[in-house]
């Protein structure tokens, strides 16, 4: 990156790129979502069950059980 007077001025590594934390978790999501593209790809994309918006404008419901509800 040059200044105006024409110098070029050095850039500091951005902070987090030698965190082990974040680098650990970069991987983690990497290799999650490659995983996810080889099963979509795999199985030709999502199941259309539950994700038609026709069927929704239609007035389906799919109704599944609230796992959360007490």
């Amino acid at each position: 990156m040059e200044t105006r007077n024409g110098r070029v001025k050095k850039l500091k590594t951005p902070i987090g790129f030698e965190s082990d934390f974040s680098n650990r978790n970069t991987t983690f999501m990497t290799y999650n979502l490659l995983h996810l593209a080889s099963l979509l790809k795999t199985n030709n994309g999502y199941p259309s069950y539950g994700n038609s918006r026709k069927e929704w404008d239609d007035g389906k419901r799919w109704e599944f059980e609230n796992p959360e509800y007490r």
